[in-house]
């Protein structure tokens, strides 16, 4: 099963440590989308499932880079304060800042020059992300490598655990155990009766009966 990668510049808010069934939420603050359904989803699962849940926030950039800043997640923790997209959707809307708690641990993503943060083993993991990489020749997985290296290279500034793991977009979010192996994993909205589907699978996974005899 796929592992999912993770490094952190530094920690917001909160005990932002890996346990045995963990919820990350990938979103950026110059993202609307993050705030109308995922912060405050994530928010409400953090209090339903309590201990047998791991919710984690992660924030990130992969695009407007002076918006999606660490300084700027930290104020939105302290203050509620929004910019950007963001802070337009909150005052069309005659709000001023974003007044749902967040309570979860949240930390910020590992920001910087591409040639710093990836090596050879960042480039084989976002290889073997594609069904198609094991079953290549010798000679098509190393050409395979070396494109891949451009493309990740070429990313500056970059922001480490959202393009190693090949991430669509804000919201993210990743289902994944102690050993950071991915449980389940997807883009965008989903309505809470489906999230909760997905993790009560995990917690409580069907027992199999054994045939009468």
């Amino acid at each position: 099963m796929a592992k999912f990668k993770m490094t952190i510049d530094q920690v917001l808010q909160g005990d932002f440590q890996i346990k045995d069934l963990n919820l990350l939420l990938v979103f950026q603050v110059n993202c609307p989308g993050c705030f109308i359904h995922a912060l405050p989803l994530a928010e409400h699962l953090h209090h339903t499932y309590g201990n047998r849940l791991n919710v984690l926030g992660l924030s990130t950039a992969f695009e407007d880079f002076d918006l999606n800043t660490a300084d700027y997640t930290q104020c939105l923790l302290e203050t509620g304060e929004v910019v950007g997209a963001t802070r337009l959707y909150f005052q069309h809307h005659g709000q001023r800042s974003y007044t749902v708690p967040i309570t979860f641990p949240v930390a910020f993503d590992q920001v910087g020059d591409a040639a710093e943060l990836f090596d050879d083993n960042d480039v084989e993991h976002v290889c073997h992300l594609t069904p198609s990489f094991p079953p290549m020749d010798d000679a098509t997985q190393a050409r395979a490598r070396a494109r891949i290296k451009q493309v990740l290279q070429r990313l500056s500034p970059t922001a480490y655990t959202f393009h190693v793991n090949q991430l669509q977009g804000t919201p993210s979010w990743i289902l994944f155990d102690g050993d950071f192996t991915i449980l389940a994993q997807w883009f965008g909205h989903k309505a809470e009766t489906e999230v909760s589907k997905i993790i009560n699978h995990v917690l409580e996974p069907v027992a199999i009966i054994p045939p009468y005899t």
